[in-house]
């Protein structure tokens, strides 16, 4: 398993994170629709007027859902292949519910030129304003599970949680913890990480990002 703070290639494998494109929902494909409202300006004809007619139109009602970030997902998936790579679809990142992860990789494993201009062109054609959008209007969430396995990590360094943090940001509050003195960020860091590559040995782009 990679775990990765940025967007970057790593094995001549590139995998999108939250830094850059796509989840608070359970950390997996498939799960209800949740809408959220666009910001002030309108990125729909910014998409159309880029001839990006597809994430325009998803774009058009002013939301942006689980089941359309899924689909935008499978229109990219679909455009890498048409151009001769390979791009495999993770799924929702657990670690903060509101990144779409995937793992995109050349063909013949040498990230030539033509992978590069396949790679932007694709995420940008059919993803990236969409993640983007979902991920600023939408609270990140450790899903539950994972949260456990990272409390009690943290605790076993004597880190007493008495409030319920939901994400990274709140596993850092001091209010939430007992004495009034939280883990650092690299602390928390290192808990979500070893805890998730147990628990989710498949994923290969597990993110985490502050």
């Amino acid at each position: 398993m990679m775990v990765m703070i940025e967007m970057q290639p790593k094995s001549h494998m590139w995998s999108a994170l939250s830094v850059l494109t796509v989840f608070a929902l359970a950390g997996c494909g498939g799960v209800a629709e949740k809408p959220v409202s666009a910001s002030a300006e309108d990125p729909a004809a910014v998409l159309r007027e880029s001839g990006y007619t597809e994430q325009a139109e998803m774009l058009a009602d002013g939301e942006v859902t689980v089941a359309e970030i899924e689909k935008a997902g499978a229109l990219m998936q679909q455009c890498f292949v048409d151009a001769g790579h390979e791009l495999t679809l993770e799924g929702w990142n657990p670690v903060d519910g509101v990144t779409y992860l995937y793992l995109a990789e050349p063909a013949g494993g040498e990230a030539t030129d033509d992978f590069h201009a396949a790679y932007d062109d694709c995420t940008r054609r059919y993803l990236q304003t969409l993640a983007d959008h979902y991920r600023a209007t939408v609270d990140a969430v450790i899903v539950p599970e994972l949260m456990a396995e990272v409390r009690q990590c943290l605790e076993s360094e004597g880190f007493t949680y008495t409030g319920e943090p939901v994400n990274q940001y709140d596993l850092v509050d001091s209010t939430l913890v007992e004495g009034g003195e939280a883990p650092s960020r690299k602390q928390v860091d290192d808990c979500v990480i070893s805890e998730a590559t147990a628990m989710y040995p498949d994923i290969v782009t597990i993110s985490i990002s502050w």
